[in-house]
């Protein structure tokens, strides 16, 4: 496991699969992860047996105070080219927006370039996605392209934003905000 006092990077167990699945169903994180489609009980342990057996990937539970709140994980890890897609959410609702999302980010990416020897770590972000889009580029993630028009939702199109973040890049500060509305319990969807 991988900590850093707060949030903790914990294994993805059978046992966190009952929230994962209502927070896949939560319309407000649907909209920001792009889904659409409900999910059944059926499709989420295929789902679950299909992450846990890839070769290229790695995927944890997010937990704050002993509790599981979101998940995340890299994908498409190239031992060649040493990089990998970053993916993330937060999907217990009273947990967005307290700062937690960030020091996923800054966990995770410690673990990629520390463990896993990546040079470099990509991912997506949906353009109306602009509070995601906010922490990453808190995180250092810079703006590398977009494919425009990529994702469709609510009748119509929108960019999808694909941001990189470079060894010696990651941003690991917590700010004073962060702190207070952790402290504050304040709540908005924020990874």
């Amino acid at each position: 496991m991988y900590s850093d006092g707060v949030v903790t990077l914990a294994p993805f167990e059978r046992q966190d699969l009952a929230c994962v699945h209502s927070w896949v169903n939560d319309a407000e994180l649907a909209r920001a992860i792009d889904r659409v489609l409900p999910v059944t009980q059926w499709e989420h342990e295929r789902w679950y047996e299909s992450l846990i057996a890839r070769a290229d990937a790695v995927t944890f539970a997010v937990r704050h105070a002993d509790q599981p709140i979101g998940l995340c994980g890299l994908k498409g890890i190239c031992s060649r080219s040493r990089h990998a897609e970053l993916w993330l959410y937060i999907g217990e609702p009273a947990k967005r927006g307290l700062g937690l999302g960030r020091r996923t980010i800054a966990l995770l990416c410690r673990f990629g370039f520390e463990q896993l020897n990546l040079h470099r770590i990509h991912l997506y972000v949906a353009e109306y996605n602009e509070k995601a889009r906010e922490v990453y580029r808190g995180c250092g993630f810079r703006e590398e392209g977009r494919d425009r028009e990529h994702l469709y939702l609510d009748g119509a199109y929108h960019d999808a934003i694909r941001m990189g973040l470079l060894r010696g890049e990651l941003i690991e500060t917590t700010t004073a905000d962060s702190r207070r509305a952790l402290a504050r319990g304040r709540h908005s969807l924020r990874p």
